[in-house]
């Protein structure tokens, strides 16, 4: 635009001049816009190169959060972010965010997360205020001084795992490069989660791995009943956390307490105890040679615990099994209902196994001692025998021999 302060004509040469000025600065702004663009994708893309180093190297689940959470602020020069992880029920939970209050944060996971984690598409919001009318996302959006909002889908396989956001103080329109650079980070991210937990996952099953090992020595390590039952127990610990536990061992009809601990149970009042083998979760176990999980004990009808044992809630009974036969199991629990799961379960039985061999040859060595006991004593009672005419010798060798094999006074 042109403004004279006099009344003028412009003649024909002055708007020609005029027309061609308008020409060269439309040119000159096109060339600033193209050369502000290019300079702005080599930046992204520059930017997406190191995100994508830091992303790539073996980090731990929450470092790769905190890289990606931090990386979409910076990639998107926003004010806040926000990360969920989508959980085994396909449900959302909120595991980092940063310049974000978490009343808002469930605010927008009420709002626009849910629909992502079915239909993985980005979602952006280029304004706030123009939310469908009555949206509670509006007046929470303003007290939390955002106005534009980005929601981009992290998916791995075809499965959304996770979703990022990113939030603006002021309206917005990602552009098209812009939206290009987070469809890359997105999938960036993805395998940078999935990365995290494999490694994640490899770590736990080599530290269970090394403690089933430890145990293993520990059980193995005397061949005296008592302490082999008291070492199971001592050792279980230390691969599934639980408020008490015991061994129990099938006999005939009955199954027999024989071994008990926990800092809530008192052993002497557990220790001892007998129930028929008839029972629904023995007879379970010894069909299907697997463990049971009962969520809430007292919601189960299969359950009769003695009065020291009431504190019980959530439950797993583990069998031990040698040669493909059930010798007994363990029992293990817990005062938080549903606090067990498949995981401990897995975890119970590969240390049962261990601690079935460990108690059959236990039980083993304590019969070949018994036996060995009992020809020691028959082999001195015949020397005594032959070699002693009187009657009263005789019969007092007999009856230390018998004293010593019942092992009573």
């Amino acid at each position: 635009t042109v403004q004279y302060f006099d009344k003028m004509l412009i003649d024909r040469e002055q708007t020609q001049f005029l027309v061609s000025m308008a020409s060269h600065a439309a040119i000159a702004i096109s060339n600033g816009r193209l050369f502000d663009d290019i300079q702005n994708r080599f930046e992204l893309s520059s930017q997406l190169a190191n995100i994508g180093e830091s992303l790539n190297r073996s980090q731990s689940l929450k470092e790769a959060l905190d890289t990606i959470g931090n990386s979409a602020i910076g990639l998107m020069d926003c004010m806040g972010g926000v990360i969920f992880v989508v959980d085994e029920n396909d449900e959302l939970e909120c595991v980092w965010h940063h310049g974000l209050e978490e009343g808002y944060v469930c605010s927008v996971a009420d709002a626009l997360v849910g629909d992502l984690v079915k239909n993985p598409l980005p979602l952006v919001l280029p304004d706030t205020r123009k939310l469908e009318t009555g949206s509670p996302l509006i007046e929470a959006s303003r007290a939390q001084n955002v106005s534009a909002i980005s929601l981009w889908p992290l998916v791995y396989e075809g499965q959304t795992i996770a979703v990022v956001g990113c939030f603006k103080s002021s309206p917005y329109r990602w552009r098209e490069h812009e939206q290009e650079a987070m469809l890359t980070f997105s999938r960036q991210a993805a395998v940078s989660i999935q990365n995290a937990r494999l490694l994640e996952a490899e770590r736990i099953r080599r530290m269970e791995a090394e403690a089933l090992y430890k145990t293993t020595a520990a059980l193995t390590s005397s061949l005296d009943i008592d302490r082999v039952l008291d070492n199971i127990l001592v050792e279980l610990y230390k691969v599934v956390d639980y408020a008490s536990a015991n061994i129990q061992l099938l006999e005939d009809d009955l199954v027999r307490v024989v071994a008990a601990q926990g800092l809530l149970l008192a052993p002497n009042l557990v220790v001892g105890w007998e129930y028929p083998s008839s029972n629904e979760l023995i007879v379970e176990m010894r069909e299907t040679m697997q463990p049971v999980i009962v969520e809430d004990v007292i919601k189960d009808d299969r359950f009769s615990l003695p009065d020291a044992l009431k504190y019980v809630r959530g439950w797993i009974g583990v069998p031990l099994v040698v040669s493909e036969r059930m010798i007994g199991c363990l029992t293990i629990d817990s005062e938080q209902p549903g606090y067990f799961d498949e995981n401990h379960a897995e975890k119970a039985q590969a240390f049962a196994n261990q601690a079935a061999i460990a108690i059959e040859t236990a039980n083993l060595f304590s019969q070949t001692q018994r036996r060995l006991k009992l020809l020691q004593s028959i082999h001195t009672i015949e020397q005594a025998i032959s070699s002693n005419l009187d009657l009263k010798i005789t019969m007092e060798v007999f009856l230390d021999q018998s004293l010593n094999l019942l092992q009573v006074d």
